[in-house]
């Protein structure tokens, strides 16, 4: 009995502290929920421990504790195994790309292997186990909900207090107002792997032919260089340092309804609006009450993730589990889908709500294309491609190990991917054109974030590192009626979008919005606009970016965390960013200094 009672005690003392670590990682990884992760992680350390302390107490006072039995024992065990199982079942299908599936298994077994040695041993021993599962039971049901007042007052308190003004719902439209506004975002697309920041590229023929009737900004700054923090700004308007400071809260920090997006400006004006998107959905940013429907073809994220502010209040929760028990409720139907194939589905997706709606109507689609995995599609397939199956893959986690020499490949195949995305978008404009809504149809084409092959030993993005390839990304806009081609070298972000489509649709900019409306005028060159750069696999908090850009006229200043050090770049002599001139230019460094303080200050 003795060297079994040791086995179970370390069999049940470490799987806490695995679950938790596990979820502690998967936290930040997946970044938009690391205050649900760590809330989860907490749980289970709670609820687990007190499982393994109770097991102890039990093994002490075993001669006095007596199991329950008949349906009240049915009932308690059954809960505990519906609590295990719940566990299991939400590393596997919410998060099927990081299941620890080594782990559980490693898990699985040494348990089938303890639960034998329990079925043959002594009675003595049997009688033991059943007394300490009872009490293991019920100190895991209690464990799981005393924590209860805490995350509802973590999940309540320090709400971020956004200056943003609504629109007033009688504000009336222009009245040359596009018809239908379409916003694609690609995710991890370079402005030089386009035609749009390098003329020589030939990646993008669809953006190429586009950009000779549409205005092209070919001085672009991302908001980071983490989707998850680019889309808020994309989306809302608002700077990431009015929500950045709100990592390690519940959500992505602004709950449904407590920021007013894109779609939600443009409701006054009678626009539904649909998103058709991959990796992510507008419910991470708390947004997608705002849409009229939208579907995720793939993706890491799931309607139902686990987060705190869907069950608070409950109503989310209990609605999507109608949906689900309807049989009405398919997105992310089959996250195995290989991301060739989902690409253009989205793109479909969204082209299908457009042709169905008589408009006016907005539509946001987001591919995860050219992110990594890399597919390596070549030309001759990029319109129709078929079986993905027959492309080589390329992951991330073989571009951080690749030699330098692999890195071009890799790089190569990167570019091929490129223009794979840029056929799936020629297939829907000549779909918008097929259907004749082209001519009405505001078409805004950018990027989250660029992708970066100069590291040898990181990953290719969301390494910490603002460099040129992840700060620069293209920017095209497409009015109605457009057919000449214009070129606008001012400093442009992406704080800038939501106030550009505002302006076209209203004439009218909501106060607090950080950007400008990009089409209205001349755009001020004295203007000042900032990259995050964070290490969401290296660095164990999120609290802080290891690096921020920040972009003056010609110039690049960058700091970095948590030494501080800075460093100054002319970008007209020094188009890679490699001559530090901050010694030579102390102030404009100092200048610099000055407006990154008061971008720090939400």
């Amino acid at each position: 009995m003795p060297s079994f009672l040791k086995t179970w005690g370390a069999i049940t003392g470490a799987l806490p502290l695995v679950l938790a670590w596990w979820i502690y990682k998967l936290a930040i990884t997946v970044s938009s929920q690391a205050g649900a992760m760590r809330t989860w992680a907490v749980f289970e350390v709670l609820g687990l421990g007190a499982v393994v302390a109770t097991g102890l107490v039990a093994a002490l006072l075993r001669r006095w504790v007596r199991p329950p039995t008949g349906g009240l024992a049915i009932a308690f065990y059954g809960l505990v195994l519906a609590n295990v199982a719940l566990t299991g079942l939400s590393i596997f299908f919410l998060t099927p790309r990081f299941a620890p599936k080594l782990v559980l298994v490693g898990l699985a077994v040494l348990m089938a292997t303890l639960f034998i040695r329990f079925v043959r041993s002594e009675p003595e021993t049997r009688a033991f186990m059943a007394r300490a599962l009872w009490l293991g039971g019920l100190a895991l049901v209690v464990g799981l909900f005393l924590p209860a007042p805490w995350v509802i007052a973590t999940s309540l308190h320090d709400r971020p207090h956004l200056p943003v003004s609504p629109l007033a719902a009688a504000l009336p439209r222009r009245p040359d107002a596009p018809k239908h506004i379409v916003l694609v975002t690609f995710d991890a697309l370079r402005a030089r792997s386009t035609s749009l920041g390098n003329p020589n590229s030939g990646a993008t023929p669809t953006l190429a032919a586009l950009a000779r009737e549409s205005t092209v900004f070919t001085n672009m700054r991302a908001a980071s260089d983490n989707t998850l923090v680019s889309l808020p700004t994309v989306l809302t308007g608002v700077r990431p340092s009015d929500y950045f400071p709100h990592i390690g809260n519940n959500s992505i920090y602004l709950r449904e309804g407590f920021l007013t997006g894109i779609a939600g400006f443009l409701a006054p004006a009678g626009y539904h609006a649909y998103y058709a998107t991959m990796l992510v959905n507008p419910l991470i940013f708390g947004l997608e009450n705002e849409f009229t429907a939208g579907r995720m073809t793939s993706g890491m994220f799931r309607r139902n993730q686990f987060n705190t502010r869907q069950f608070l209040p409950l109503a989310p929760a209990f609605a999507w589990t109608r949906e689900k028990l309807a049989g009405h409720w398919d997105d992310d139907a089959d996250l195995g889908r290989n991301e060739v194939l989902a690409t253009a589905e989205t793109f479909q997706d969204g082209l299908r709500y457009l042709q169905n709606d008589p408009g006016p109507a907005f539509l946001w689609v987001h591919v995860a294309v050219p992110h990594t995995p890399y597919y390596d599609v070549p030309a001759s397939a990029a319109a129709e491609p078929g079986d993905p199956a027959r492309f080589q893959r390329v992951t991330e986690a073989q571009v951080a190990a690749a030699s330098p020499a692999r890195l071009r490949e890799y790089e190569q195949i990167y570019e091929h991917y490129v223009h794979f995305g840029d056929a799936q978008l020629g297939r829907f404009l000549a779909g918008l054109r097929a259907a004749g809504l082209y001519d009405d149809t505001m078409v805004v084409v950018t990027s989250d974030h660029g992708e970066d092959f100069g590291q040898p030993g990181h990953i290719p993005h969301g390494n910490g590192i603002a460099t040129e390839d992840i700060s620069h990304v293209p920017l095209l806009v497409h009015l109605p009626g457009q057919h000449e081609a214009r070129r606008v070298d001012a400093l442009v972000g992406h704080r800038d979008l939501v106030p550009t489509v505002l302006d076209r649709v209203y004439g009218h900019v909501p106060a607090g919005l950080a950007g400008l409306p990009l089409l209205a005028g001349p755009i001020p060159t004295d203007r000042y606009l900032f990259t995050w750069a964070m290490s969401t696999k290296y660095i164990p908090a999120l609290k802080q970016a290891q690096t921020i850009a920040a972009f003056h006229e010609q110039y690049k200043y960058l700091v970095r965390y948590p030494t501080r050090e800075e460093s100054l770049y002319d970008l007209r002599q020094d188009p890679e960013a490699t001559t530090n001139l901050a010694g030579h230019f102390p102030e404009e460094v100092t200048l610099m200094r000055d407006h990154l303080r008061k971008e720090l200050t939400p």
